[in-house]
């Protein structure tokens, strides 16, 4: 049975745990479980833990620039035995970004978290489901802990913040905006973290963007927006630059949902959601085993492109656009 924990009772958690600790975060990592994975792996550093960042796919090169990510490790250190697992901006078990064999090498899990999606997996439970990012929790932890917050850690939390508001386009919680100002107060470098998040496309990139944008569809005099990524584009825009994609979709006015469905393979679509505020899509998602937030939210349905679309469409006709 889990315990659910506060930061207070993280640091208490650390004292039973082994020395040496594996961080992960969820597959397709991206900015904030990239930032609060690392981050927390420094502040672990300064109290003697001895810390291993696992994941089982490459993170994008224009995150290898961030402080600590090209520490990042594909595999299982050879030599690391008796450890405790912390897992980082991650709803469930299913999507943890982990080497194969894992399960039968974990005995205590540790999970931090933000998604009202969340699973209740693992041992302890740092969930927060009120933050709108990983990266608050962690800079929460790294308060409790009383370990200096160096100018890498307040960088990697940056990006995390800013990642996962849109830029601060999905919150108006004032606890957000105080967070990245004590962030940027410790040294935060938003420079770095906007040129890693937003200015990292080449012109290829942009043209299939174009492509792309020109084949979106309207529906209910543009309240809602939709973009079918085919399989055609199978291998000319992963699923990173779709979420960038559709956060540039989500700037046109007057729309209040905008969805994109991405070709995977024939049984399998990525849909990636968009809000204004005045309806939730993390109810969508949840109904296809993904989540989010009220604003931002995204799930894989286990079925074709076209099926998928059909049953996206129909939630949302419920929804009375």
């Amino acid at each position: 049975m889990k315990n659910i924990i506060d930061a207070a009772q993280f640091v208490e958690v650390l004292k039973v745990l082994p020395d040496t600790l594996i961080l992960t975060s969820h597959i397709n990592p991206d900015g904030d479980g990239i930032g609060s994975m690392v981050a927390m792996g420094m502040a672990l550093r300064q109290i003697g833990k001895a810390v291993h960042y696992v994941l089982k796919e490459p993170v994008k090169d224009y995150y290898q620039q961030l402080p600590g990510v090209s520490e990042i490790q594909y595999q299982f250190p050879k030599d690391c035995q008796d450890f405790a697992l912390m897992t980082f901006d991650c709803s469930s078990m299913d999507i943890l970004s982990l080497p194969n064999g894992w399960k039968d090498r974990v005995k205590t899990i540790v999970v931090l978290d933000h998604h009202l999606s969340n699973h209740g997996f693992g041992d302890y439970h740092f969930v927060r489901t009120d933050c709108i990012s990983s990266c608050v929790l962690t800079y929460e932890a790294v308060l409790a802990l009383g370990v200096k917050l160096t100018r890498e850690m307040a960088t990697l939390m940056y990006l995390g913040l800013v990642y996962d508001t849109g830029r601060f386009s999905y919150t108006s919680d004032p606890d957000a905006f105080s967070v990245a100002a004590e962030l940027l107060r410790a040294g935060g470098d938003h420079q770095a973290v906007f040129n890693c998040l937003y200015r990292h496309n080449d012109l290829k990139q942009y043209r299939t963007n174009s492509q792309l944008i020109s084949q979106i569809e309207e529906f209910y005099d543009g309240r809602l927006l939709v973009l079918e990524i085919g399989e055609q584009y199978l291998n000319l825009i992963d699923l990173e630059e779709t979420e960038n994609l559709i956060n540039q979709i989500a700037d046109i006015r007057d729309l209040e949902i905008v969805v994109v469905f991405k070709y995977m393979n024939q049984q399998l679509t990525k849909l990636c959601f968009r809000s204004r505020g005045t309806h939730s899509v993390s109810d969508i998602a949840l109904s296809f085993g993904g989540g989010g937030h009220r604003c931002a939210s995204g799930a894989s349905a286990n079925m074709d492109l076209a099926s998928a679309r059909q049953k996206v469409l129909e939630k949302i006709h419920a929804l009375n656009l």
